[in-house]
């Protein structure tokens, strides 16, 4: 299945900024196939996001054991980010990382190409490229 990221335009204004500052905690929102990527969004909102029921809550989950690497060209990479699913379980066709510390400021869009369901007590995975989230040079 391929995956496809989109960067918001207000990670080019003011995004990298966590780069030198870090301290940033950013999470991870999962939407369902009604949802629509806007490139001049600049905020997270939960329009068409999972509703909080069978394993998912709304808002998303943290993004774990974030690094920045690189001299001349710097990635952001981080673990993967997993749902347990519960009673009927999920589908999420598009997940969204934001800055909660940075005013809720979208950073990145993932369409996974297809609608992936994570059934009662299955997981769903999101493995990062390990050339990174994203990468600057």
């Amino acid at each position: 299945m391929s995956v496809t990221n989109n960067n918001y335009n207000v990670l080019l204004s003011d995004q990298w900024s966590f780069l030198a500052n870090g301290g940033h905690t950013f999470k991870v929102a999962l939407y369902n196939s009604s949802f629509a990527f806007d490139p001049t969004q600049t905020t997270y909102n939960n329009t068409n996001e999972l509703a909080t029921a069978n394993g998912y809550t709304q808002g998303g989950a943290t993004l774990l054991a974030q690094a920045i690497s690189g001299t001349n060209t710097k990635k952001w990479t981080a673990d993967p980010t997993v749902w347990t699913s519960s009673g009927a379980g999920f589908t999420a066709r598009y997940a969204v990382i934001y800055d909660t510390s940075n005013a809720n400021h979208v950073v990145a869009c993932f369409d996974l190409g297809a609608d992936i369901p994570a059934s009662g007590g299955g997981t769903l995975t999101l493995t990062y490229n390990a050339n990174g989230i994203f990468s600057i040079a």
